[in-house]
Parts: structure tokens; sequence; C-alpha cells
């Protein structure tokens, strides 16, 4: 099992990355 949630998080860190760059205030 965790080898299908593993990808998917590190999927969703590079796809958050990018818009928590561009907009802090969602923090």
């Amino acid at each position: 099992m965790q080898n299908y949630i593993y990808p998917g998080l590190t999927l969703f860190r590079k796809l958050s990355v990018p818009i928590i760059k561009r907009y802090p205030s969602l923090t």
C-alpha cells in the first residue's frame, strides 16, 4: 500500500511547491 501512497506524496509536493511560492498567503 505504501508503494502507492509515497509516489502520490512526492507528486503532490512537486505540484504544491510552485503554488505556495506564487501564493504565499495560502500558508
